[in-house]
């Protein structure tokens, strides 16, 4: 990002504004010299104009286009054209009031026809229904003539205002303007060919000497920016940060998809993204746009899993009663059990971590999930804390990398080592774990007496590491607390450095077990209506159960009792565990996006 400062006749300034606005990738400033004119009227109007047209917009809902040109021959010109264009649609957003008011009238006197329901008030009735037909009619008749001209000037309107933001900015003396602002790097070229014609201008990318942060501009592939919408509940990265988005892109569909484990729901979700995103699409809203694409992607991975799992709106339509009740010989499979996509012998190969369903292993199966979870969270917020090392790094800022991050680093590294010592024979890594874990406990309890061979040792150095870490993080917050005194340095120290990472790493542990516990709940709730269904039928057969209209609505209830309560609750802790457990480790997140002007119409006469 640099630094961009030009100096230029004041009467070139609107000139200048428009052509920064048609090259589009700058971001103005507020400058710290001369004076600055005052625009409030127009920015009033243009305001205010953008109101009605919104409203217009909204109530035929007209799908937004790029489209219109603004033949540019100064602001004051171009608004004049707007204050005759102003007629035209003040007319129509007095049509949409008195189209209001008639339909209220009508409304209640629908409502009070339908109470009392004579013959005459029937006729009546029927007489009011179709002057409402009628005025649809009409309502679509107008939309299709105003429709472009209306898009057109919210275009311009819009190209006007980002005129004007350029314009505020603007700082004056007697004879000349002065302008700051941000570009990217790898346009600088490209602006200087467009604008050193016009004026003086000076760039600098000198980080270390600026008073305010410089936006950060968002350098992530295309199909992960929708993900930015989660980064920016926490804040903003700022320009010295790695993005989270990166890390966000991969972890959250994965940890949405773990806690909403079944393929119909999760194309329910994906039909609905669809749906959600066509809807921001023809209203213009990049967030909702944004959060729309999230779901599909964290839906579809979702499906996935399910499919794995071989789960479809619950156990019945592929397992059938095999699953609910195998013990009993009259349990039948289900009608997609041939048909599914995973075949049962795939499915039977991950039977060692899946923790429920007809392949699950009963004495080891949630165990060795718990595990998994673990290894999940560990190796992530092992890598979170590396990243934090990394924008210390990038922020020059040396001691926060010595006193805080590279103790909390040490700390984190203990539990990995343990968790991913099983690999070192993959075909037996829970057995490996759990004997890696028992020797722990051990070493623990005997720490007067260590074992120096196998596992023993491995959990020994486990142990000592961790224990460098916390030491190494109290004698740390000791020195940055010494001016306070020892006794308070000692005290501050043990709670800062020493007590509180120990809390944290036993705290995270725990949270990413909820991975495995919103599956168990995401899967027992469509059990239970599963085997509520089975009741009410009263077979096993379990064509005659998904035959059976009563059996139906209850496995729809369950279903959508499940798609809404479970998938929220699975959004809502898949972005604290992004935010939180992870993003926290390394992002402050107190930068400000780069907030670049944009050429809405086409701007001519300019350049």
């Amino acid at each position: 990002m640099l630094k961009v400062y030009m100096l230029f006749p004041s009467d070139l300034t609107e000139q200048i504004s428009a052509c920064i606005v048609k090259f589009g990738d700058f971001q103005p400033e507020e400058g710290k010299y001369f004076e600055r004119a005052s625009y409030m009227e127009q920015v009033s109007f243009v305001n205010t104009m953008l109101d009605e047209v919104s409203k217009i917009i909204d109530f035929f809902n007209i799908g937004y286009k790029k489209e219109g040109i603004v033949e540019f021959n100064g602001i004051e010109k171009n608004l004049e054209e707007f204050r005759i264009e102003s007629k035209f649609i003040d007319s129509i957003y007095q049509k949409i009031f008195s189209y209001n008011k008639y339909l209220d009238e009508r409304a209640r006197l629908y409502d009070e026809i339908e109470e009392t329901r004579s013959e005459e008030k029937l006729i009546e009735l029927d007489k009011v229904i179709h002057e409402i037909t009628e005025l649809h009619k009409e309502l679509n008749t107008e939309r299709q003539a105003i429709e472009k001209r209306i898009m057109e000037d919210y275009n311009k309107l819009l190209t006007l205002k980002e005129i004007l933001k350029i314009l505020t900015s603007v700082r004056f003396s007697k004879y000349y303007a002065y302008l700051e602002g941000y570009i990217r790097g790898k346009r600088k070229d490209e602006f200087l060919r467009v604008m050193s014609k016009y004026a003086l201008i000076i760039l600098r990318d000198q980080r270390g000497s600026e008073v305010r942060i410089p936006p950060t501009y968002s350098s992530v592939p295309h199909f992960m920016r929708p993900f930015e919408s989660i980064v920016g509940i926490y804040g903003t990265p700022s320009y010295w940060e790695v993005d989270p988005t990166f890390l966000f892109a991969i972890t959250f569909p994965l940890f949405f998809a773990l806690m909403f484990p079944d393929a119909g729901d999760g194309l329910i979700l994906l039909l609905f993204s669809i749906l959600f995103y066509k809807y921001a699409k023809n209203k213009n809203n990049q967030q909702l746009k944004d959060i729309s694409i999230v779901l599909a992607y964290s839906s579809a991975l979702s499906m996935i899993i399910g499919m794995l799992l071989r789960e479809f709106f619950g156990p019945l339509f592929v397992e059938g009663t095999k699953e609910l009740v195998p013990q009993s010989n009259e349990s039948t499979i289900g009608p997609l059990y041939y048909y599914w996509p995973v075949p049962p012998d795939v499915s039977k190969i991950f039977s060692s971590i899946i923790p429920f369903g007809q392949y699950s292993q009963p004495l080891y199966g949630i165990q060795n999930a718990i595990i998994i979870a673990i290894l999940i969270g560990i190796i992530l917020t092992l890598i979170a804390n590396s990243l934090g090392i990394y924008n210390s790094h990038l922020k020059s800022a040396k001691e926060d990398i010595l006193y805080n991050k590279i103790p909390n680093f040490i700390v984190y590294l203990s539990p990995t080592i343990i968790f991913i010592y099983g690999f070192y024979n993959p075909y037996k890594y829970f057995i490996n774990t759990y004997n890696l874990l028992g020797a722990l406990l051990y070493t623990v309890m005997h720490l007067y007496s260590p074992i120096f061979y196998g596992s023993y040792l491995v959990s020994f150095i486990s142990i000592i590491i961790f224990f460098i870490g916390e030491i190494y993080g109290w004698i740390s917050h000791i020195y940055i607390n010494i001016r306070e005194g020892l006794k308070n340095a000692l005290l501050k120290g043990f709670i800062e450095g020493f007590f509180s990472p120990l809390l944290l790493v036993i705290s995270n542990v725990i949270s990413f077990i909820r991975l495995l516990v919103l599956g168990l709940s995401h899967y027992y709730i469509l059990y239970a209506f599963s085997f509520i269904a089975v009741m009410l039928a009263g077979t096993l057969d379990t064509w005659r159960i998904l035959s059976n209209p009563v059996s139906i609505i209850i496995l729809i209830l369950g279903n959508i009792l499940v798609i809404g309560l479970e998938g929220f609750v699975a959004v809502i802790q898949a972005i604290r565990l992004n935010l939180y457990e992870l993003g926290g480790k390394f992002c402050e997140c107190e930068g400000r996006p780069f907030e670049n002007v944009k050429e809405y119409a086409i701007i001519k006469n300019m350049c």
